[in-house]
Order: C-alpha cells, then sequence, then structure tokens
C-alpha cells in the first residue's frame, strides 16, 4: 500500500484566510518510507493581513525564517504529484485537504485528489481511552517528546508513528492503553 502522511501548517483555521505556511508528505510504501517532502511556504503578504496572530505564534511564523522559502505556485505541483494514487494519512487530515484545495484553487490549478483518506483522530477516538485525542494529548499518552511540534515536518512524523501504533490494534493493545491512560489520570498532578 502507498500511503502519504501530511501535515500543513497555516496562518488561520479558515481556508478562505489562510496561507499554507509550511508542509511536510512522507511517502511509504509496504511500511518503508521512499520520499519525504518538507517546505516552508513563502506566504503572500496581502493574504497575511488576514492572519491569526495564535496561529502565528503556534506555528513559530517568522518573516526572517521564511524570506528564501519557496512560493506556493514554486511548490504545487510537488505536493500534488506526491498526493496522487494513493491514502493519504493525517491527524484531521480533512483540514489540511480543504487548505491544500483552497491554495490549488487561488494558484489557478484544477486539482483532483485520487484514493483514500484515513484520519488518525478517527483511530485515536476508536481505539484510545482519552475524551480529547489532539496531537498534544497523544503526545502525552505515549510519552513522546514534544519538541518541534506544531512544525510540519515533526508533526508528520508523529502522525506516521501515530498511524502505525493504532491502525487496527488488538483488543490486548487497547486494554492496556485503557490501563495505560487509568494510571496517567490518577497520577497527574492536579
Amino acid at each position: 500500500m502507498r500511503i502519504a502522511y501530511l501535515d500543513t501548517e497555516t496562518s488561520h483555521l479558515s481556508p478562505d484566510k489562510a496561507e499554507l505556511l509550511e508542509i511536510c508528505i512522507i511517502l511509504e510504501v509496504d511500511g518503508q518510507v521512499i520520499d519525504t517532502f518538507h517546505s516552508k511556504i513563502k506566504p503572500d503578504p496581502e493574504r497575511m493581513q488576514m492572519a491569526s496572530k495564535y496561529a502565528l505564534r503556534v506555528n513559530g511564523y517568522d518573516p526572517e525564517l521564511w524570506a528564501s522559502a519557496p512560493t506556493w505556485q514554486q511548490i504545487a505541483s510537488s505536493v500534488a504529484s506526491r498526493l496522487q494514487n494513493c491514502t493519504i494519512v493525517g491527524h484531521n487530515v480533512q483540514f489540511d485537504i480543504r487548505q491544500i484545495k483552497a491554495a490549488m484553487q487561488r494558484a489557478g490549478d484544477v486539482w483532483r485528489l485520487s484514493g483514500h483518506q484515513i484520519d488518525t483522530v478517527t483511530l485515536c477516538r476508536e481505539h484510545l481511552p482519552m475524551a480529547s485525542v489532539s496531537m498534544d494529548n497523544v503526545r502525552f499518552f505515549f510519552g513522546w517528546s514534544t519538541a518541534g511540534a506544531h512544525t510540519a515536518l515533526v508533526d508528520t512524523r508523529q502522525v506516521r508513528r501515530l498511524f502505525h501504533a493504532v491502525y487496527r490494534a488488538t483488543v490486548a493493545q487497547r486494554l492496556l492503553w485503557w490501563l495505560v491512560w487509568q494510571w496517567k489520570k490518577n497520577t497527574m498532578p492536579e
């Protein structure tokens, strides 16, 4: 199976107001990584007037760090080719797909997505005992590092790790996760 793990970082939650700031796609075939595409994306200065200050802070946006980044138009075809004919996996993957489609439309490209999508949010709700399955909570649950969190590269790597942990989890694994979560909840400081 060909899988594209995907994450984007944006300047706003709404695709109508957002600019893509960063993207990462990790391509995997039969469990082996065959390609990693990662890029910051230089935003349109006019559209950045609609940016959410909170989103920019969370994503670590600094115009100086993005000064030499390519524009969306420069990388759009590379993104589109990597997301064709595969299963796209992401944490709230529809968010990323909507953002990419909106960016493609603004650039005047007609982009048709082929293949299936798997949302790790759905997998987490099905397999993990937590009420909130945000990536920050998932990191806490599994004891993963938060270094670099909310950057496309780190988040995509962790989405891949998450997918392999929960996809087709056994009943025994789910029971163990439930027990671990009960212990963590009872030992967390108030």
